[in-house]
């Protein structure tokens, strides 16, 4: 944000600490790009198998309470990870096309509105319901560590992201 209101008040600055973050960028190639594609969208079909018929334990006996609550926990941990591939798995598709460091951003920000929707108190209890889990297991101490890490990856991602897209309007390279 500063970078923009320097250029924008006409000032001239050196900032050759900033260009760490566009030095050697380079496009990727198409093949690179379909190879994401696929990632993602591979990455997204096995979490939704895994929320949808898991996931397993192996054990002879009765789970705990505790253990059922872990294991609902970490279904509703795998459908927000589906969430966010699907995100992904669409500006992918889009990047294909079309490579910009713009949709990085705009994937990156509809995931942390998915994240905050998904755990809403508004809807935490329908997602809940439709993914059959305990209602006590959807505040548990592990999801909330689960959802932590997941929007603390995806906010560092958007803010690398965004400082890269703005760099390379401001600073020039030469």
């Amino acid at each position: 944000m500063i970078l923009y209101f320097v250029t924008q008040a006409k000032a001239t600055a050196k900032l050759p600490h900033f260009t760490y973050f566009i030095r050697e960028e380079k496009t990727p190639s198409m093949g690179k790009r379909i190879g994401v594609l696929i990632g993602s969208l591979v990455g997204a079909g096995i979490t939704f198998l895994a929320f949808t018929y898991g996931p397993f334990y192996f054990g002879g006996g009765e789970l705990t309470e505790i253990a059922i609550i872990a294991l609902d926990s970490f279904k509703f941990a795998l459908f927000l990870a589906f969430g966010l591939l699907v995100i992904d798995s669409v500006s992918s598709l889009i990047n294909i096309f079309n490579y910009s460091r713009f949709s990085k951003i705009v994937s990156n920000t509809l995931g942390l509105v998915f994240l905050f929707l998904a755990v809403s108190p508004d809807y935490k209890p329908d997602i809940a319901s439709y993914l059959s889990l305990n209602p006590a297991s959807i505040d548990h101490p592990l999801l909330v560590a689960i959802l932590f890490l997941m929007a603390i990856v995806v906010i560092v991602d958007l803010v690398f992201e965004t400082i890269k897209f703005w760099v390379s309007r401001i600073v020039r390279t030469d």
